[in-house]
This record gives C-alpha cells, sequence and structure tokens, in this order.
C-alpha cells in the first residue's frame, strides 16, 4: 500500500528552498562557494540531483561540517533517490541541528523506501513532535503502521490527518484499507476463539440481512440459537429480518427478547437495539462495542474507532469481543 509516489515530484521545489534558505541564514560564504550554491539550486530545479550532489560535496570540501551544505546534500541524494545515502546525510545535519523538522521528515521518508520501517515511526514521530502540524508525515507515519501491520495505529493517524483536511480524499481511502484488514483479523481470531461457531451463524445471518435475504438470515439465526438460547445477538437478527420482510410487530417482540438477553451478558449493546426500534438512542448507556456501532451509524468515525480499540484491547481473547469488533470495522469501513 503506497500512495506516496508522486509525493517527491510536490517537495522538489519546497525542500530544495528550505535548504537553500538554511543556507542563507548561515555565516556569509565566499564567492566560491556561491557561486557552487547557486549552480546546485538550478541543477535542483532542473532534476539533476546526482549534479547537485556533486556541487553540495565540493562545497564541503571547502567548508567542512557546514549544515546548511550537509542538509542540502542529503536532499539532492533523497530526490536522486540514493536512499541510504540520503540517511546518512541526514544523520549528520541532525548532529549539528536536532531541531530541523525536515530533515527527520525526509530521513523518515527514505527509511520508509528501504523498508525500514521501525526506523521510519521514529523519525516521523520526531518531525511530527516538531511539527505536529506537518501533513505528509502523518501520512507516512500511518503508511509505516500499516506496513507493520499495525493497523489500528494506522487507522488512528489517518483520522488525525481527516481532522487536519477533511476535505483532501486519499487518507479515506486508506482508512478503509485499515478497517478491513482489522475486520479480517477478528474474524481470523473468532474463528479459533472458545465459542466461535454461534458467532460464525450470526456473521452469515448478517452477510444474509445485508443482501436483502431476510428468510435465510432468519434461518441462520435460528440456528445460533440451537447453540445458545440466552445470548442476545441472534434474537436481534430475527428482528432484523422481521423489519425487513415489514413484519413490525414480529421484530419488535424479537427486539424486546433481544433486550432481555442481553442482560444477562456483560458487553451490553443496548444503543444498537434501541435504534432498531427507534425509540431511544442512548450510545452514552451502552459498552464500548455497543457505543461503537452507535457512533459509526451516526458518522462519527473517530469517537467509533476510539471506542472500539479500548474494547477490543480488553476483550481481545473473547469470542463476542472479536464478533462485535469485525462488525464494528465493517461499519467504520462502510462509513468511511
Amino acid at each position: 500500500m503506497d500512495c506516496f509516489e508522486d509525493l517527491n515530484l510536490r517537495f522538489i521545489g519546497v525542500f530544495l528552498f528550505v535548504a537553500l534558505g538554511l543556507a542563507a541564514s548561515q555565516t556569509a560564504p565566499s564567492k566560491n562557494v556561491r557561486d557552487l550554491l547557486e549552480k546546485a539550486k538550478s541543477a535542483g530545479q532542473r532534476g539533476s540531483f546526482d549534479e547537485a550532489a556533486r556541487l553540495y560535496r565540493e562545497i564541503l570540501t571547502i567548508k567542512p561540517g557546514w549544515l546548511a551544505a550537509e542538509f542540502d546534500l542529503a536532499v539532492a541524494y533523497h530526490f536522486a533517490g540514493k536512499y541510504p545515502e540520503a540517511i546518512s546525510g541526514f544523520n549528520k545535519a541532525i548532529r549539528l541541528d536536532p531541531s530541523i523538522a525536515s530533515a527527520y521528515f525526509l530521513r523518515g521518508i527514505d527509511y520508509y523506501q528501504t523498508n525500514e520501517y521501525q526506523k521510519a515511526l521514529a523519525s516521523l514521530k520526531r518531525a511530527l513532535e516538531l511539527q505536529p502540524d506537518h501533513t505528509e508525515a502523518r501520512l507516512y507515519l500511518a503508511a509505516s503502521y500499516y506496513q507493520l501491520n499495525d493497523f489500528t495505529n494506522a487507522a488512528l493517524a489517518y483520522l488525525d490527518q481527516i481532522r487536519a483536511e477533511p476535505r483532501k480524499g486519499d487518507p479515506y481511502f486508506q482508512l478503509v484499507q485499515c478497517y478491513e484488514r482489522l475486520e479480517q483479523t477478528a474474524l481470523y481470531e473468532l474463528e479459533k476463539a472458545p465459542g466461535a461457531n454461534y458467532f460464525v451463524l450470526l456473521l452469515e445471518a448478517e452477510k444474509d440481512i445485508e443482501q436483502g435475504n431476510a428468510a435465510a438470515a432468519e434461518s441462520q439465526a435460528k440456528l445460533a440459537l440451537d447453540v445458545d438460547q440466552a445470548a442476545p445477538e441472534a434474537w436481534f437478527i430475527l428482528g432484523k429480518a422481521a423489519q425487513q420482510n415489514g413484519e413490525t410487530e414480529r421484530a419488535i417482540v424479537q427486539f424486546q427478547h433481544a433486550r432481555e438477553a442481553e442482560k444477562n451478558i456483560s458487553l451490553r449493546f443496548r444503543a444498537v437495539i434501541d435504534a432498531a426500534l427507534n425509540t431511544l438512542h442512548d450510545c452514552a448507556a451502552a459498552g464500548d462495542f455497543g457505543r461503537s456501532l452507535c457512533r459509526a451509524a451516526g458518522g462519527d468515525i473517530s469517537e467509533a474507532t476510539a471506542l472500539v480499540v479500548a474494547g477490543a484491547r480488553s476483550n481481545h481473547r473473547d469470542a463476542r469481543a472479536l464478533y462485535w469488533s469485525a462488525q464494528v470495522y465493517r461499519r467504520l469501513a462502510q462509513s468511511a
């Protein structure tokens, strides 16, 4: 999952000018060095990054350890695609001045490009500490989490970006991918959990409901009830099947059964049942997963994600928690 192939092109002008601005803020160089800087700037603007790097190396033979030239050289290596050399250069620049957010950001990209995702995370986090509104650093941070299969933190990072720039579409697409992977992970774990058979039947019933096949959903829910008569989810699906068939009175009875059965388990999802009954949207009174479903239905994907993440982490081996995790992540993907 790499949607960042055009980032280098977008930042060529930005970072070369940042670097040259850094050079201008240093002690005034000699005329020879100024001439070399102008040539390096021109080479960079033409996209001749190898030539720019050669000129910066020449500058450093005249002014060894000059921060501006070290940084500019690393930038030239970066845009030339010479990532190990760029990493080494940014390390030198950071040792000379550890407060340059751009150095950490570009080094983070270089680590990302060389598949060193843990190092990319550390560098990008530091860039964001120095410059919290750094959009691209946040995107690469999310992508690094994703590459490490840490889909939860990837989703949270994409959500941060969406809150910062809600009109830009790419993070939404990536967020959906995170939710889909989280759903797949929950389903995989669910298959191995004790008592999984009941919830697997429910998942099939949910799919039938979504496809408009109320009869098949009702059949699956009844099979689930044969496994566990006291659990509420199957009654809830029976209510949704009746509702889909236009049998309002029967739906209400089934939802009421679900509410009664719900009292016998620790995980409450009254908000979902109340929403189905269209009588009371009491998100605050529900447990983690119930609140998550309610928030997801209302479009508040940020809060829904935070709630389901908290619930999943505290109940990660519980079949019911895994079932509701999968449900919530699917709804979140649909909402995003």
